[in-house]
């Protein structure tokens, strides 16, 4: 039994609208890797305000952020 049922909610085969930042680039991936497109994000969505993003990859932990010059740099 779902969550939804188990609340009560009737299953209409829609799914919620994502909450987060981070439900929404998940989101719009999921709905590229349906079409066979690749994703395309704003990196103010994903990196937010602070202009810093943490990536765990294969137990190793990088860093996406905005440089001074306004480039994107990864960093492990």
């Amino acid at each position: 039994m779902s969550v939804r049922e188990r609340c009560g909610h009737e299953d209409t085969g829609v799914e919620a609208a994502p909450a987060t930042e981070v439900e929404q680039v998940e989101a719009k991936a999921k709905s590229s890797e349906k079409g066979k497109a690749t994703a395309t994000v704003d990196s103010g969505e994903l990196l937010g305000s602070a202009g810093l993003l943490r990536i765990e990859h294969r137990g190793e932990l990088y860093t996406l952020r905005i440089t001074r010059n306004d480039r994107l740099i990864l960093t492990k």
